[in-house]
Protein backbone atom coordinates (compact mmCIF):
# COMPACT_ATOMS: atom_id res chain seq x y z
CA UNK A 1 0.00 0.00 0.00
CA UNK A 2 1.25 3.32 -1.04
CA UNK A 3 1.64 6.46 1.89
CA UNK A 4 -1.08 7.95 -0.19
CA UNK A 5 -3.39 5.13 0.01
CA UNK A 6 -2.57 4.07 3.83
CA UNK A 7 -3.70 8.10 4.68
CA UNK A 8 -6.79 7.89 2.89
CA UNK A 9 -8.00 4.21 3.70
CA UNK A 10 -10.42 3.47 5.79
CA UNK A 11 -8.96 0.54 7.49
CA UNK A 12 -5.38 2.92 7.98
CA UNK A 13 -4.60 3.06 11.60
CA UNK A 14 -4.18 6.46 12.76
CA UNK A 15 -0.26 5.80 13.10
CA UNK A 16 -0.31 4.69 9.69
CA UNK A 17 -1.86 7.55 8.01
CA UNK A 18 -0.16 9.89 10.05
CA UNK A 19 3.11 8.77 9.44
CA UNK A 20 2.07 8.72 5.66
CA UNK A 21 0.90 12.42 6.35
CA UNK A 22 4.36 13.55 7.64
CA UNK A 23 6.19 11.70 5.29
CA UNK A 24 4.47 14.03 2.41
CA UNK A 25 4.66 17.18 4.16
CA UNK A 26 8.11 15.97 4.68
CA UNK A 27 8.52 15.62 0.79
CA UNK A 28 6.97 19.11 0.16
CA UNK A 29 8.86 21.50 2.51
CA UNK A 30 12.37 19.57 1.40
CA UNK A 31 10.97 20.35 -2.44
CA UNK A 32 9.89 24.04 -1.45
CA UNK A 33 13.12 24.30 0.24
CA UNK A 34 15.14 23.25 -2.94
CA UNK A 35 13.32 25.51 -4.85
CA UNK A 36 14.05 28.75 -3.11
CA UNK A 37 17.04 30.82 -4.03
CA UNK A 38 18.87 32.82 -1.39
CA UNK A 39 17.61 35.87 -2.87
CA UNK A 40 14.18 34.31 -2.11
CA UNK A 41 14.84 33.19 1.28
CA UNK A 42 15.37 37.09 2.03
CA UNK A 43 12.35 38.46 0.16
CA UNK A 44 9.42 39.39 2.39
CA UNK A 45 6.07 38.28 2.83
CA UNK A 46 3.13 39.55 1.46
CA UNK A 47 0.84 38.07 3.80
CA UNK A 48 2.81 38.35 7.57
CA UNK A 49 6.33 40.40 9.05
CA UNK A 50 8.41 37.46 8.24
CA UNK A 51 10.76 36.94 5.42
CA UNK A 52 10.61 33.49 3.53
CA UNK A 53 13.01 32.18 5.36
CA UNK A 54 11.67 33.01 8.72
CA UNK A 55 8.50 31.47 7.10
CA UNK A 56 10.48 28.01 6.99
CA UNK A 57 11.75 28.54 10.28
CA UNK A 58 8.37 29.04 11.69
CA UNK A 59 7.29 25.74 10.32
CA UNK A 60 10.17 23.98 12.03
CA UNK A 61 9.91 25.17 14.96
CA UNK A 62 6.17 23.99 15.20
CA UNK A 63 6.80 20.50 14.61
CA UNK A 64 9.92 20.43 16.67
CA UNK A 65 7.37 21.66 19.21
CA UNK A 66 5.06 18.88 18.87
CA UNK A 67 6.31 15.78 20.89
CA UNK A 68 6.38 18.26 23.99
CA UNK A 69 3.21 19.31 23.35
CA UNK A 70 1.97 16.23 23.01
CA UNK A 71 3.84 14.92 26.37
CA UNK A 72 1.53 17.81 27.85
CA UNK A 73 -1.76 17.06 26.76
CA UNK A 74 -0.25 13.52 27.84
CA UNK A 75 -0.47 14.18 31.34
CA UNK A 76 -4.56 16.05 30.93
CA UNK A 77 -2.83 19.12 31.10
CA UNK A 78 -3.62 22.02 28.55
CA UNK A 79 -1.75 24.66 27.34
CA UNK A 80 -1.40 27.54 29.20
CA UNK A 81 -3.36 30.50 28.22
CA UNK A 82 -1.19 33.22 27.20
CA UNK A 83 -2.81 36.67 26.19
CA UNK A 84 -2.87 36.80 21.98
CA UNK A 85 -0.75 39.72 21.66
CA UNK A 86 1.67 38.62 23.75
CA UNK A 87 1.69 34.95 21.92
CA UNK A 88 2.04 36.72 18.69
CA UNK A 89 4.76 39.01 19.69
CA UNK A 90 6.53 36.02 20.90
CA UNK A 91 6.31 33.71 17.98
CA UNK A 92 7.21 36.84 15.67
CA UNK A 93 10.37 37.70 17.49
CA UNK A 94 11.33 34.35 19.12
CA UNK A 95 11.04 33.00 14.84
CA UNK A 96 13.24 36.43 13.89
CA UNK A 97 15.47 35.53 16.13
CA UNK A 98 16.13 31.58 15.52
CA UNK A 99 15.85 32.47 11.71
CA UNK A 100 19.15 35.02 12.24
CA UNK A 101 22.14 32.54 11.77
CA UNK A 102 20.48 30.00 9.60
CA UNK A 103 21.11 28.69 6.55
CA UNK A 104 19.47 25.96 3.69
CA UNK A 105 21.30 22.77 5.07
CA UNK A 106 20.80 24.31 8.72
CA UNK A 107 17.04 24.76 7.94
CA UNK A 108 16.58 20.93 6.13
CA UNK A 109 18.43 19.70 9.04
CA UNK A 110 16.48 21.13 11.90
CA UNK A 111 13.30 19.83 9.78
CA UNK A 112 14.90 16.45 9.80
CA UNK A 113 15.25 15.89 13.45
CA UNK A 114 12.12 17.36 13.96
CA UNK A 115 10.51 15.41 11.62
CA UNK A 116 12.46 12.44 13.16
CA UNK A 117 11.32 12.92 16.81
CA UNK A 118 7.45 13.42 15.81
CA UNK A 119 8.07 9.48 13.94
CA UNK A 120 9.25 8.57 17.30
CA UNK A 121 6.57 10.09 18.95
CA UNK A 122 3.64 8.92 16.65
CA UNK A 123 4.97 5.55 17.39
CA UNK A 124 4.97 5.66 20.65
CA UNK A 125 1.31 6.81 20.66
CA UNK A 126 -1.32 4.01 21.96
CA UNK A 127 -4.82 3.59 20.17
CA UNK A 128 -6.20 4.97 23.28
CA UNK A 129 -4.08 8.01 23.23
CA UNK A 130 -4.98 9.34 19.98
CA UNK A 131 -8.53 11.33 21.39
CA UNK A 132 -7.33 12.49 24.08
CA UNK A 133 -6.67 16.28 24.00
CA UNK A 134 -6.47 19.31 25.57
CA UNK A 135 -7.59 22.84 25.56
CA UNK A 136 -5.34 25.69 24.47
CA UNK A 137 -5.90 29.20 25.41
CA UNK A 138 -4.20 32.31 23.64
CA UNK A 139 -5.21 32.67 20.05
CA UNK A 140 -6.19 29.54 19.78
CA UNK A 141 -9.08 30.91 22.13
CA UNK A 142 -9.79 27.55 24.42
CA UNK A 143 -9.84 25.34 21.77
CA UNK A 144 -9.66 21.47 22.57
CA UNK A 145 -7.23 19.40 20.53
CA UNK A 146 -6.54 16.14 20.77
CA UNK A 147 -2.89 14.54 19.82
CA UNK A 148 -4.12 13.18 16.22
CA UNK A 149 -5.03 16.92 15.78
CA UNK A 150 -2.23 18.42 17.00
CA UNK A 151 -0.26 15.96 14.52
CA UNK A 152 -1.99 16.34 11.90
CA UNK A 153 -1.93 20.18 11.95
CA UNK A 154 1.76 19.64 10.74
CA UNK A 155 0.26 19.29 7.47
CA UNK A 156 -1.92 21.77 7.17
CA UNK A 157 0.20 24.79 8.69
CA UNK A 158 3.26 23.70 5.65
CA UNK A 159 0.15 24.41 3.11
CA UNK A 160 -0.72 27.46 4.90
CA UNK A 161 2.88 29.26 4.58
CA UNK A 162 3.65 27.26 1.26
CA UNK A 163 0.94 29.06 0.11
CA UNK A 164 1.94 32.38 1.65
CA UNK A 165 5.53 32.26 0.18
CA UNK A 166 4.45 31.21 -2.97
CA UNK A 167 1.98 34.41 -3.47
CA UNK A 168 4.94 36.34 -2.23
CA UNK A 169 7.07 35.04 -4.79
CA UNK A 170 4.72 34.73 -7.02
CA UNK A 171 6.36 32.69 -9.58
CA UNK A 172 6.46 29.35 -8.12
Amino acid sequence: MSESQAASSPSASPQESVRAELEEARRDFLTLLASLSETDLQQKSLTSAWTVKELLVHIVFWLNQTPGVVRIVRTGRGIRSIPTPLFDWLNLWLTRVAAWRQTRQSIQASYERAYQATLRLVESIRTDEWNKGASFGGPFHGEYRTIEIIIRSHRTHLQEHTAEIRQSLSRL
